[in-house]
């Protein structure tokens, strides 16, 4: 049985290899940045204690297109601990596009954790708690566990394409973790906990009635 604990906080992230030496973006393009913290973050929910390369490894906006070819579904429905991935372009300080020499734009875009799944009286999902870091440069001396590269942000169903100075963007979909795969959902360790201490007995069995066993 797959447990899923939520990270809704940084923690102490900076000191696991999962973020760190077992990661393919480190240390060039690592911490602060959305694809080395998703590649951590879905290696620390396989429990992967080393580096490999079973997630993408591209910019924000590869990693759906290359998901099919490590093995690993994709759809539009969100679970607990996939990817949920956006293109858009790339921009400078003035939020002007990024151009190549050609005059194309360039193509860049954001991958981010769902931590969280709510839903409404009928069973429809509309809203995720996400969990996320953003490319920026650290100053040089800052310590990292002084730099803030991890947060979390609220996603909205009626507006998942909306992406903070990108009216170009869009939603490509969620990229399902294998320990937690679509059909199903793992027991919420969290809101377990919760039932339990409040002795809501029908919590409880509507939590067990949606594990996943794997």
């Amino acid at each position: 049985m797959a447990i899923f604990i939520p990270r809704l906080h940084m923690g102490n992230i900076y000191n696991m290899l999962e973020y760190t030496s077992y990661n393919p973006y480190y240390p060039t393009y690592g911490m602060p940045n959305c694809v080395a913290y998703t590649f951590g973050r879905f290696n620390e929910l396989n429990h992967e204690h080393a580096l490999n390369y079973k997630w993408p490894t591209g910019d924000g906006y590869q990693w759906f297109l290359q998901a099919p070819g490590k093995g690993l579904l994709t759809g539009s429905q969100p679970q607990l601990g996939a990817t949920i991935c956006w293109w858009y372009y790339q921009r400078d300080d003035q939020g002007n596009p990024v151009l190549d020499p050609q005059g194309n734009v360039i193509p860049t875009g954001h991958t981010a954790i769902v931590e969280e799944i709510f839903y409404d009286s009928n069973g429809n999902w509309t809203h995720l708690t996400t969990s996320n870091s953003a490319w920026m440069d650290r100053p040089i001396g800052t310590p990292v566990e002084q730099f803030p590269y991890f947060y979390t942000r609220t996603i909205y169903r009626a507006s998942i394409n909306s992406v903070p100075g990108h009216p170009e963007a869009y939603w490509q979909g969620f990229i399902y973790h294998p320990q937690f795969p679509p059909g199903g959902s793992p027991l919420d360790t969290a809101k377990l906990i919760s039932a339990l201490a409040a002795g809501n007995e029908r919590m409880q069995i509507k939590l067990y009635r949606k594990r996943r066993l794997i």
